[in-house]
């Protein structure tokens, strides 16, 4: 039986024992850490060596302080293999962390040569136990080395960062997309042990070292994440709302500064709901989509900022459509319906582009289409072909129903008028850096494409402008409480009657309210979207983009404008004294 017993023996003295490559860290713009991998232990007891009469004596005659041959006296095989394991679980249970009936029973119960007895050691511990077995002269229990995900703020950009599990594998977030550059290669080493259980060093077989993985350096700003991160959670205890996030991108070059969502999750536990709110929900974004059809008739000439619209004082009548507004509005210009949010207004400029170069306007911002950013889960929203529109599903896109988007695509289509009529690729990977310091790969700002013309661009800052501080307008506008003290802002409102999640109509009394804007208005350095899905508000406040969603963009935006040292249009702050 030769062989059967050679396999025996290979089984019992030979190993591959594994290397583990290290998983590359996740830093943040600035190379703050944001996600790195921690040498851990796994503790093993091998059983075969547990059995091994000369570790069994050593480990009895060290317990009863009698020298080995007095204890093969004293003792037959059996028992000494007996009290050895007896005497390791009465030193090894409490350090482990188990009841000493415990730590026997998964011993003597567990049919693989291997039992394992705890993951995840940290190198504390582990050099306290390493001391512990050779103080107690104790064999048969190995450390396997391996690594553990580490986040040092698992409660901050959880989203954005996704996780490792347990198992080592990537789930979620940049730590999924980014996988392949992050994870390294693991590596081997061929072993044969002796008697004892240590390695015979002059039969190691082959070795294959393990291959670090790359580090990745986000477009993330830490310092503008927290900002976002303190306003949301504020956000989310004074409404109660069912879910909020927000974005916040470089308007020049879409590369993703912030992003948040509430509810989070806990990147320890993997407790909280998991879903990134800015790409992969969908919503109808109601006054904020109406961007679409004032580009479109501001880049082909069909009007100016001041051209008068007819907005019907309120009631308006064409065919099977009829269209309301919240407030009856005569004349306006284009500037002062965009301002006032007129429904009427909107569909009647839209009118003007046409069915077939609005759809064309509104694919060319992006919607309908993944943006292509680097996270998992990524929705394309819905975009209804051309050949199914009718006059009321016309009318109704031109005012933000009847289509979908995610958060993340209407910031990105707001990019495009902040930064002269370019709609950008999103990033959020700035680059990836080996081992050594070498950059592997870099990503560089990207156009997709020109939605409209500079000059168009310039106008529509002029109207998103006018939303906040109503200058040359009559009466209120929607976007006033988004004001920040010392910057002129540009934005818009939006809020839409929630969907019913059956699919059915909308749902009674509830909303989606959002805002989206920049600063300063001229030159964007800032720009963010608020969406907040069914607040509570008391009777005193509406629930409207500019009552809810329009504050919140104000502090994240007067915070981030401090933080990032931008220069204060001190004509603005003079303005401003001498109206008090």
């Amino acid at each position: 039986m030769h062989e059967e017993y050679l396999d025996i023996a290979k089984q019992a003295q030979q190993r591959r024992v594994p290397l583990y490559s290290s998983r590359g860290s996740v830093v943040d713009r600035h190379g703050e850490l944001l996600a790195s991998s921690q040498r851990v232990y796994t503790v093993v007891a091998d059983r075969h060596h547990l059995a091994n009469y000369d570790i069994a004596r050593r480990g009895v005659a060290k317990a009863e302080g009698i020298s080995m041959r007095e204890v093969a006296r004293k003792y037959d095989r059996e028992e000494i293999a007996d009290r050895y394991v007896a005497r390791l679980v009465r030193v090894m249970a409490r350090p482990l962390g188990y009841h000493g009936w415990e730590l026997r029973q998964l011993i003597d119960e567990t049919d693989r040569v291997d039992v394992l007895l705890q993951k995840n050691v940290e190198e504390d511990k582990y050099r306290e136990l390493k001391e512990l077995l050779t103080a107690e002269r104790l064999g048969g229990i190995y450390f396997r080395p391996g690594s553990r995900r580490y986040y040092p703020s698992p409660r901050t950009l959880t989203h954005v960062l996704g996780f490792v599990n347990h198992e080592g594998e990537a789930q979620e977030g940049v730590e999924k997309r980014m996988d392949a550059m992050l994870a390294g290669e693991d590596g081997y080493r061929e072993i044969t042990r002796g008697p004892s259980g240590k390695e015979i060093v002059a039969h190691r077989g082959e070795t294959v070292e393990p291959l670090s993985g790359h580090d990745v350096r986000l477009t993330i700003d830490m310092g503008m994440q927290n900002i976002v991160e303190a306003a949301l959670d504020e956000a989310w205890y004074e409404y109660r709302p069912e879910k909020i996030c927000a974005v916040f991108i470089d308007p020049k070059t879409s590369a993703v500064r912030a992003m948040a969502s509430r509810p989070h999750f806990d990147l320890e536990t993997r407790e909280g709901n998991r879903r990134n709110l800015a790409v992969t929900d969908t919503y109808e974004p109601g006054s904020t989509f109406k961007l679409v059809a004032f580009a479109g008739a501001l880049d082909k000439g069909l009007v100016s900022r001041r051209t008068p619209i007819n907005c019907h004082y309120g009631k308006y009548q064409e065919g099977a459509l009829t269209l309301g507004d919240h407030h009856p509005y005569g004349d306006l210009t284009v500037e002062g319906v965009f301002a006032k949010s007129s429904n009427i207004g909107s569909y009647k400029i839209a009118a003007q582009l046409g069915r077939k170069s609005f759809f064309e306007y509104m694919t060319a911002f992006g919607f309908g289409k993944q943006t292509g950013v680097e996270l998992t889960g990524e929705a394309i929203g819905i975009v209804h072909p051309l050949d199914s529109w009718n006059l009321t599903s016309f009318s109704r896109n031109s005012i933000g129903y009847a289509v979908s988007v995610t958060p993340l695509q209407m910031a990105n289509a707001l990019g495009a008028v902040a930064n002269g009529g370019e709609l950008m690729r999103p990033y959020l990977v700035e680059s990836v850096v080996d081992s050594k310091g070498r950059t592997i790969s870099e990503n560089k700002p990207e156009v997709v494409r020109r939605v409209m013309s500079e000059r168009a661009a310039r106008e529509m800052r002029k109207m998103f402008r006018t939303v906040v501080d109503g200058e040359g307008i009559t009466g209120t506008v929607t976007g006033s409480a988004a004001a920040v003290d010392g910057y002129d802002v540009g934005g818009k409102t939006g809020t839409a009657r929630k969907v019913n999640p059956d699919g059915r109509g909308y749902l009674a009394g509830r909303y989606v309210v959002s805002f989206m804007g920049f600063l300063p208005a001229d030159d964007p350095e800032i720009l963010g979207i608020i969406v907040v899905d069914d607040p509570q508000t008391h009777s005193s406040v509406a629930r409207y983009g500019g009552t809810v969603a329009a504050p919140i963009f104000s502090r994240i935006a007067g915070e981030a404008a401090a933080y990032l040292d931008l220069e204060p249009d001190y004509s603005e702050i003079l303005a401003k004294r001498d109206e008090r």
